[in-house]
């Protein structure tokens, strides 16, 4: 019959899934945790509990976690695009593919991003660029992992490639983001830093003791019993 999408039980099937996307052992303190972070996201934007599931769908949380970005971090990346329009599912698939072009090239990374259409020589020609901009891989990897890592990698770029000339920064963002629809999806949140910022505090207000509480008083009976799920499932 399809998982489900609504309510506690999609509420439910989201925070398994997401923790054991995470490789996070299903612990009451980890549920706790992750449907807070659920509640933030699909309460600071336009996120629904489908498109979230369809975002995880695409590796994206995965790919974030590898790199070291946090989870609020990356829920509220999804958060602002919902908020902006764009699909989470796009924008997720683009975002992954804009971190592994970011960070440092793992042999994983490179098959993805083969797998998405760029070359080995598009690869490193983006990461030479981005050295010479003074933001190498291990600048743009410990940016990844400070609070709110996408935002401030991505500003960063913005930042370092003002001076560049028109021409030459919309080859960059070209290569950097894919081009066409992955570039304005980069551009945008490159254009809204405030907004991107906003959506990362509103998510990670959920963490905080008000917002916390709210999660396991709403959550309480979705949690005890995907606790118990979970739990079977592992023994």
């Amino acid at each position: 019959s399809g998982a489900p999408l609504a309510g506690q039980e999609g509420t439910s099937y989201a925070m398994s899934t997401m923790l054991q996307t995470l490789g996070m052992k299903p612990t009451a303190a980890n549920a706790l945790k992750m449907a807070a972070m659920i509640r933030g996201g699909v309460s600071s934007g336009d996120l629904t509990l489908p498109q979230l599931l369809a975002a995880n769908s695409t590796g994206y949380f995965n790919a974030a976690q590898s790199y070291g970005i946090s989870e609020q971090s990356s829920m509220g990346n999804l958060a602002f695009f919902s908020s902006q329009g764009v699909s989470p599912q796009s924008a997720a698939t683009r975002m992954r593919m804009t971190l592994a072009m970011m960070s440092a090239p793992t042999q994983q990374s490179q098959k993805y991003l083969t797998q998405m259409g760029l070359t080995t020589t598009d690869i490193t020609g983006v990461s030479g660029q981005l050295a010479a901009l003074g933001l190498d891989t291990t600048k743009m990897a410990y940016l990844l992992r400070t609070p709110n890592g996408i935002n401030a990698a991505v500003q960063a770029v913005v930042q370092a490639s003002s001076s560049l000339s028109p021409e030459m920064k919309e080859a960059l963002y070209s290569k950097l983001f894919g081009g066409g629809r992955s570039e304005a999806t980069f551009l945008s949140l490159a254009n809204h830093p405030a907004l991107a910022n906003q959506m990362y505090q509103r998510v990670g207000a959920e963490s905080t003791t008000g917002g916390y509480n709210n999660a396991v008083a709403t959550y309480n009976k979705t949690i005890a019993g995907s606790f118990k799920e979970l739990q079977s499932a592992g023994e």
